[in-house]
């Protein structure tokens, strides 16, 4: 039953996550992010949201590092790899 809250919770922040990239609220995007990372810091996805909402602030390093990360996890993905 725990197993099945932290899924669900995870998938809450991921999709909080692309809420907040689709209506540009990008500080709150990198939050939510951060918050499935400390659910699961193996989440591909959470890692290219966080850096994609970073490079939309114009955080460029901190969206390298999120980016590569993500890169690391899963080199295959194509949406991490464009």
């Amino acid at each position: 039953m725990a197993e099945k809250r932290v899924a669900v919770l995870r998938g809450c922040h991921l999709n909080l996550a692309m809420c907040y990239l689709k209506v540009e609220q990008f500080e709150d995007a990198v939050g939510a992010a951060n918050n499935a990372i400390g659910i699961d810091v193996k989440n591909v996805k959470a890692w290219y949201r966080k850096g994609i909402a970073h490079m939309s602030l114009n955080e460029f390093p901190e969206s390298k590092d999120a980016l590569t990360e993500a890169n690391r996890l899963d080199p295959k993905d194509a949406a991490v790899r464009s």
